[in-house]
């Protein structure tokens, strides 16, 4: 089965959480050659985007009104749009 096009990751609460979501999860997706992985953290009010590039993860990182690049154009969001949400 070919790996998803694109993971979206919430990073849980706390660093050992954070440790598993943004550092176990990444090598993992990695191995499985995800050409798209982002992690949404809350907690510290940024969304990274891991973007495979020769068979290894490059990382951006974005806050607050930046856009995020992604291979996907119709994705065109600003990093705060995911991390603000209506009550």
């Amino acid at each position: 089965m070919p790996p998803p096009d694109l993971i979206v990751e919430v990073v849980s609460l706390g660093r050992t959480n954070e440790n598993r979501d943004c550092q176990l999860k990444r090598a993992e997706y990695e191995a499985r050659r995800v050409p798209e992985y982002w992690a949404i953290a809350a907690e510290d009010s940024k969304s990274t985007v891991f973007t495979l590039k020769n068979g290894v993860y490059e990382e951006a990182v974005y806050t607050e009104e930046m856009v995020i690049r992604s291979q996907f154009e119709i994705l065109q969001l600003a990093a705060e749009q995911i991390l603000k949400r209506k009550r």
